[in-house]
């Protein structure tokens, strides 16, 4: 038991901090940040937060319950009012959403004017349900996605680059291979294929430089405004 335990210990962290850490890169930091600071004072949501707290004005929304989550509700039935949220946060969250447009709409309702939105989603990265995985955005689709919306995109960036993205089909990849043998050892080979191919993520220093990163990137944000 206590090795399950240890063994499940290591997976989270692992997830956590190096599989899936794209929230910690430098420009979803740098831009989250900013946006944070600018409306501190102001109605900020978290939108599909889970646990996470970005800021302690910050109400964080969840269908969930847990320590941090302040409301319980649907994404596309937020309990706030027309136009009465300053910033909205929703990260990794829209893949999940049988119909992600309804959730922006959504958010536009709730937002004042000139309110911000910050959207952050998956691109080349593999299937996680939570419970469910629908959709993987482009580059071109979620600023079409977020312009159907009614908003006006200010900002469209790459979250994590193209060999972080390489890295974590490679590491499924190699998950698969051994769910082959056993469908017991697929989380073994993933968590050892995670520890294995992390010096492929180093690339992405010099990657993220080219004009082509969208190509492969491991996701992107956008930075968006309601102007009405």
């Amino acid at each position: 038991m206590s090795k399950s335990l240890s063994l499940a210990s290591l997976q989270k962290i692992v997830v956590k901090h190096i599989y899936a850490d794209h929230n910690k890169s430098r420009s979803v930091q740098r831009v989250i940040c900013h946006f944070v600071q600018q409306n501190a004072q102001g109605v900020m949501v978290n939108i599909g937060a889970g646990d996470t707290k970005i800021h302690p004005n910050m109400i964080n929304l969840d269908l969930k319950a847990g320590p941090n989550v302040d409301i319980i509700a649907s994404a596309d039935n937020i309990p706030l009012l027309d136009n009465s949220v300053d910033l909205v946060v929703c990260q990794e969250m829209l893949e999940h959403v049988p119909e992600p447009l309804d959730v922006l709409l959504e958010i536009h309702r709730v937002l004042r004017k000139n309110g911000i939105l910050y959207l952050q989603v998956p691109w080349t990265i593999g299937y996680h349900g939570c419970p469910q995985d629908f959709w993987r955005f482009s580059r071109d689709g979620i600023s079409q996605i977020v312009l159907s919306a009614g908003f006006v995109v200010q900002e469209l960036g790459v979250t994590v680059g193209p060999f972080t993205g390489f890295y974590r089909v490679a590491v499924e990849a190699f998950a698969i291979l051994g769910s082959l043998l056993s469908e017991r050892l697929y989380k073994p080979f993933k968590l050892s294929a995670a520890l294995f191919l992390l010096p492929i993520k180093v690339f992405d220093l010099f990657s993220l430089n080219s004009k082509e990163a969208h190509r492969l990137a491991g996701g992107f944000f956008v930075v968006a405004m309601k102007e009405s």
